[in-house]
């Protein structure tokens, strides 16, 4: 059963990150993502406490994208300082109690293949995860049926999850919502919006052309995190009544879930 609903603490509307958190809290939201690198209100960990004090779960951070690539890299040394620098990440989440951390492990070097070095750097994360108790979130991103599957079936960590983004679903898989059904067992965090078929554009649901009863019934029965948004306005409004509307597409969504979703 889905905990609740969630929200990216970044929706689209300049302004202090204090004021996303309250006006997400007063919303509705039970959890909220962050992003983690510094803003100039104050650094990730000032956001991470502004959030608690709200009372908002922090369900996960998401990593920065930057380097990502570099797990499959011929050279390494790139591997090598690839690693290095998630391993921070991970004790970081240890440190601060945050339970997730979502990444992806592949962008935009369409040069790369999934390689058994690639598979070796990533194993080092997923056994520190474990000793940490940290759960880490592979995201389908660009690449996606190359390297999700390939990840998936040369590490078996119980700490080793699936992040799924409905928009890039739509935008990059050959056939809709296969790697959902495929590994919605290891489904840890949603990443939901919609778009136009065009372009990654972090709508609402329901306001593009993502056919939310197949995502919905492919949803696992016993996922049991956070169903949470990445979204930004489609047309100019009022942040608050943005987000109200957030809630109430979420909650749609919650519901479409309890009725469709999968067994497994």
């Amino acid at each position: 059963m889905i905990k609740g609903l969630g929200i990216f603490a970044w929706f689209g509307y300049v302004m202090p990150a204090s004021r996303r958190l309250e006006l997400i809290k007063e919303a509705g939201f039970d959890a909220v993502s962050l992003w983690w690198e510094d803003e100039e209100e104050g650094d990730k960990y000032y956001i991470l406490d502004s959030a608690r004090k709200m009372k908002l779960e922090v369900e996960n951070i998401h990593l920065p994208i930057e380097g990502c690539d570099d797990f499959w890299h011929k050279d390494s040394a790139k591997r090598v300082a690839a690693v290095s620098k998630y391993l921070a990440w991970i004790h970081d989440c240890k440190m601060h109690n945050i339970p997730i951390m979502v990444m992806h492990v592949s962008n935009n070097n369409t040069s790369l293949e999934p390689c058994i070095e690639g598979i070796n750097a990533l194993s080092v994360l997923a056994e520190e995860a474990e000793k940490c108790g940290v759960m880490l979130a592979v995201e389908n991103t660009q690449g996606q049926e190359r390297f999700i599957p390939y990840v998936f079936s040369q590490i078996k960590s119980p700490n080793l999850g699936f992040c799924y983004d409905s928009s890039h679903d739509w935008l990059l898989s050959t056939q809709k919502t296969k790697l959902l059904n495929r590994f919605g067992n290891r489904l840890t965090v949603l990443h939901i919006s919609d778009n136009d078929g065009k372009e990654d554009r972090h709508w609402l649901p329901w306001e593009g052309i993502i056919d939310w009863n197949l995502v919905a019934s492919n949803i696992p029965a016993c996922f049991n995190w956070y169903l949470t948004l990445e979204v930004f306005p489609k047309l100019k409004e009022e942040p608050f009544a943005f987000l109200v509307a957030a809630n109430e597409r979420a909650a749609k969504l919650r519901n479409l879930i309890d009725i469709q979703g999968t067994s497994i």
